[in-house]
């Protein structure tokens, strides 16, 4: 045995070595430009509007679309979000940024002046942004660090000028933020120019863009330029929105849609540039219907292509991460994105006769309605599917200590527990029904089946709660290996409007996921001689299989839930041998076991899509202790954000405060040997989650809960079960 442990130690050691698959670096293209239509306030509900309504309908033919996550760090906002795009991952802004044209003032001062007395240097640029080295500064400092002006200085440093056009000011405030995706870390590009932006009287806050004189100023550029246009009009149509009478407004939007169409047409048609139409953020009314995706629609210089596009960062098509947009315009002239920049380019697939149609704008409008569905529903769902849990969670507990003795109040309880472990279940296979159903007929539905389901459960003769688990397992286990279509498409799975997570399993999910693993193997506990060794056989095959599949970046990717894993295994090897450990071995050989544990991580990372697993392990090789340490401090800002303000915490709290007053303490007199050890594995793994994950307090409710639910249901038997089985 100590010479099989020192083999693996060394395996692990030889194998830590091996660096990480990188991406591949995509060939640029000589002398091309490259145009950012930046257009906030632009939605996709606009932009459905416009693919059916549209002046030029061929234009919605063509091309390659599909929304972006753009949230940057804190609120959403443009400022923050176009931070965000500009640096290539989630960033935030400053109060106080804006741009300011030679001459303006800022402070009674005039921006040349003010940045001459800031920095000691005297420069004539087109536009000025005093305060760059305050936002450089913050986000460089921040727990998810980025390099504001990083990108510019590659384009910079690469040949490609950089220009910029318009702005989105209303009669309030001067807003010029278009700059961000295009400057260099002092704030400056080669030209900027708002001549395009032209006073009228009868638009918002009296200006429009000028669509023939910004072509102008564009086809005045360098031949290898990167282009960036601020296309204001819906911005300051929506904060004048407020006070326009409602048939103006429809008026006035229809306007607005169709000028940039046109706009968008009389580029296409007298330039080869590549053209990308983004939105740095969509409209308050959208934001009020939970729409918070912005559109994104790419023509590449074939203006007759069209396709779709695949996120590596997300693995899916046609939906991408803020972190993706800057290495795809790196890629587009054959810059090698750096190591800073955790995204990767966007993956086009043009159309052609062998792929059969990729272009399909209804199927697309269609999923993201069911994405919608399940983000605007969410809240109120899991609020109170939580405090359901939690009240069913202590009324049981008062049958236990006040009604004991009544078969009835125990039959019932047991019964309400067996539901309760089923719903993530139900969750799980009816996310496909989210957007056909409302929100009260989808939980009326989750209540039925729970219902039904906890009264066949009872019919069974024994282990009802371990069928309910195992047949989870079984259906999480699917559909991990097809793809987690299920998952994604679940309230407890993850939420690509959010996007703190879009692939593999989430956090509410993997806890589940471990403790009905193990409590299914619950009959397989006993038994003696060759049978006792074959069930011996099988839990071990299992308990293996559930941590490859959590760690695996293919699969699981949740590198939290696959530690919790291997330490449950651990602790369960080590209360099954019953080998006596001291505090000083114990001591000696944790740093050992998590070793091996972060050397299988690692090892089952190999071969495998790049994900954030791959991240912290490129940053623990460079042994940067900073970076590390703001990867910690990141972990546990997020479980203290989500200890005060999620519903998770409720059922956090209760089921640790009830495992420690009732199960833990009366477990072995109560439940017998097998399954004492069944609910101590399970708290070791909730724990481990605790400590382990980035969200570890919604991974720890959720498997406490399954854990608290399937005690009970044990303790209310009417004659408990007695087993050999010894720990």
């Amino acid at each position: 045995m100590k010479k099989l442990i020192v083999i693996v130690l060394i395996a692990v050691n030889m194998l830590w070595m091996v660096p990480l698959p990188a991406g591949a670096e995509a060939g640029g293209k000589e002398e091309a430009s490259l145009t950012v239509v930046l257009v906030p306030g632009l939605s996709l509900k606009d932009v459905e509007w416009l693919t059916e309504n549209g002046d030029h309908p061929s234009l919605w033919e063509t091309g390659f679309f599909g929304a972006v996550n753009v949230k940057g760090e804190g609120a959403y906002s443009y400022l923050n979000n176009a931070v965000s795009i500009g640096a290539g991952g989630s960033s935030t802004g400053i109060t106080v940024w804006n741009g300011y044209k030679p001459g303006e003032k800022l402070d009674g001062t005039r921006v040349e002046d003010l940045y001459e007395q800031w920095t000691g240097k005297k420069t004539d640029e087109p536009i000025y942004h005093p305060h760059v080295r305050q936002l450089v500064d913050k986000n460089e400092a921040s727990l998810r660090p980025s390099r504001v002006g990083a990108f510019g200085e590659e384009l910079k440093a690469g040949g490609v000028s950089r220009h910029v056009y318009g702005h989105s000011d209303t009669r309030s405030e001067p807003v010029r933020f278009g700059a961000l995706l295009a400057m260099d870390e002092e704030g400056f590009v080669d030209t900027y120019t708002d001549r395009a932006v032209e006073k009228n009287r009868s638009r918002p806050s009296g200006m429009r863009m000028n669509p023939e004189k910004l072509l102008e100023e564009i086809g005045g550029a360098a031949a290898s330029a990167f282009h960036a246009v601020e296309w204001g009009d819906l911005h300051r149509l929506y904060s004048e929105s407020p006070n326009m009478t409602p048939v103006h407004f429809k008026n006035q939007h229809v306007t607005a849609l169709k000028e940039l169409e046109q706009f968008i047409h009389m580029l296409s048609a007298s330039t080869d540039h590549e053209i990308w139409l983004l939105s740095p953020a969509v409209n308050a009314q959208a934001l009020a219907e939970k729409s918070e995706l912005a559109p994104l629609w790419v023509w590449e210089q074939d203006r007759g292509a069209r396709g779709n596009w695949y996120a590596g960062t997300t693995r899916r098509d046609q939906l991408a991460a803020v972190t993706d947009l800057v290495p795809s315009w790196m890629a587009f002239y054959g810059i090698s994105p750096q190591k800073q920049w955790n995204g990767v380019p966007l993956m086009f697939t043009a159309e052609q006769a062998e792929t059969g149609p990729l272009f399909d704008t209804k199927g697309f409008f269609h999923r993201l309605a069911a994405v919608e569905a399940v983000y605007a529903g969410r809240g109120p769902v899991l609020s109170g599917y939580v405090t359901v849990l939690v009240v069913l969670l202590v009324g049981v507990s008062l049958v236990l200590w006040l009604r004991p003795e009544s078969a009835g109040w125990r039959r019932g309880g047991k019964l309400v527990l067996t539901g309760a472990v089923s719903s993530p279940l139900w969750f799980l296979v009816t996310g496909p029904l989210v957007p056909e159903l409302s929100t009260p007929g989808y939980v009326t539905m989750i209540a039925l089946l729970g219902a039904g389901t906890a009264f066949l459960a009872e019919r069974l003769p024994r282990h009802g709660v371990s069928v309910v688990c195992g047949l989870f397992f079984t259906a999480a286990t699917v559909d991990l290996l097809l793809g987690a279509p299920l998952i994604q498409r679940s309230f407890l799975g993850y939420d690509p409007v959010i996007g703190a997570r879009f692939y593999g399993i989430g956090n509410e999910f993997a806890g589940v996921y471990i403790v009905s693993g193990w409590l299914m193997m619950v009959p397989l506990f006993r038994g003696d001689g060759s049978r006792g060794k074959v069930r011996t056989g099988v839990v071990l095959t299992v308990l293996v299989a559930m941590l490859l599949f959590l760690a695996a970046s293919g699969l699981g990717a949740n590198a939290g839930a696959s530690l919790a894993t291997g330490l449950m295994i651990g602790f369960i090897v080590w209360r099954v041998t019953g080998v006596k450990v001291s505090v000083r071995r114990f001591f000696l050989f944790a740093p050992a076991v998590l070793t091996v544990l972060l050397g299988l991580l690692y090892v089952l990372q190999l071969g495998q899509p790049a994900s954030h697993i791959h991240s912290a392990f490129e940053v623990l090789f460079k042994g940067d202790v900073q970076a590390i340490g703001k990867i910690v401090l990141r972990k546990l800002e997020m479980n203290w954000k989500i200890f005060k303000i999620s519903h998770w915490t409720e059922l956090f709290v209760t089921t640790y405060l009830l495992t420690g007053v009732y199960v833990w303490r009366k477990k072995r007199k109560v439940l017998g040997p097998e399954k004492g050890l069944a609910v101590q594995g399970c708290i070791v793994a909730s724990v481990a989650l605790l400590l382990l994950n980035d969200s570890g307090i919604v991974a720890a409710a959720t498997s406490m809960f399954v854990t608290l639910c399937a005690s009970y249901a044990w303790l209310l038997e009417e004659k408990p079960l007695h087993s050999e089985f010894q720990n």
